[in-house]
This record gives C-alpha cells, structure tokens and sequence, in this order.
C-alpha cells in the first residue's frame, strides 16, 4: 500500500517500482513484476539488480531467451558478482544450454566460493553434460559447504552412479532420503 502510494506521488521513481515488482514476484504476480521491472529500467537502465531481478522473474515464468538477455546485462553492468552469472547460468539450464551454464556456475564459484548452492547448481548442469567426474567433486565441495542439503546428495548420487561407484550413489541417495524425512 505504501509502494503504491508513494508511486502516486512520483511515477517515476525506479526504486519504487522496483521494490513493488519484488513483491509481485513474491505474490506470484509475474506478469505485474516484470511490467514493473521493465518500467524502472527504462527509467534507470544502468541499475544491474534490477536486470538480474528481472532476469530471475522471467526465468521462473517462461524459459526463454528473455531471462538470458537481462542477466547477460546485469553481468555487463556488474562482472563481479556472482549472483547475476547464477541467474544466467539457471536460464541457460532452463534452455538445454549446459556447456554454458556450467561455465557461469564455475565464475559464480569462484567469485562466491562460499555459496553452496552456486556448487550445486555447477554439479547439476556437469551431470546433464555427463562430466560425472567434475560433477562429483563440485556437489562435494556442496555438501562440505551444506552438509544438510538432501539435493547435493540426490545430484552427486547421479554423478557416481555415472562414475561407476554403485555403493556410494546408493549411500548418497540413502542419506538425501534421511535428510529430506527430517524436514
């Protein structure tokens, strides 16, 4: 209400409408988000969240060329955070685009090595490539990172399974099954 207040009082206000296109994602309100996303960077086209805020809507609603594009400007604007190759990385998953995906799942784990989830998104495009063996040591490195996370697991278990190691894909999967029962 106060969003939509204060864009009565000025339309133009970039930040406004794009904190409101935040909360219609949230809302599930897609279409308004990106009509709102799109509005404040016309007015600010040089703002790089709000590209990669755009990028991250799009690719939840349509996978298409769109979400690649706005990430791809984010990046231009900000080379140096490791979030904007994520979102890029994910739109290119969503278009069978692994090679590339991986590649911007390994700049975000270098810029962010801390970031679990950046290792598990890596090992799964690695996985659709069938490079099970750089899969494996990337959902590793996840699970070092987020021993709880049940995903890390499932994915790796694809990776040794592909690698060969029966027993330890079964112990992955085994595991990820007791983690995903305690949530």
């Amino acid at each position: 209400a106060d969003l939509n207040r204060a864009l009565k009082i000025a339309p133009k206000n970039a930040v406004c409408l794009a904190v409101r296109a935040v909360a219609l994602r949230r809302m599930d309100k897609n279409q308004e988000a990106i009509r709102d996303f799109q509005a404040a960077l016309q007015l600010n086209p040089r703002n790089d969240v709000v590209w990669a805020e755009l990028a991250l809507t799009l690719h939840q609603v349509v996978q298409s060329t769109d979400g690649f594009f706005a990430a791809t400007q984010a990046i231009q604007l900000n080379s140096q955070d490791a979030a904007y190759y994520n979102v890029r990385g994910r739109c290119l998953l969503g278009l069978n685009r692994h090679e590339e995906a991986a590649a911007d799942f390994e700049t975000a784990t270098q810029l962010e090595p801390s970031v679990a989830n950046y290792f598990l998104n890596a090992g799964l495009a690695y996985n659709a490539l069938q490079k099970y063996e750089r899969a494996a040591e990337l959902l590793s490195t996840c699970i070092s990172l987020a021993p709880d996370k049940a995903s890390a697991y499932r994915e790796r278990a694809t990776a040794l399974e592909g690698l060969g190691q029966t027993d330890s894909a079964e112990a992955d999967t085994t595991k990820a099954d007791e983690l995903e029962q305690t949530k």
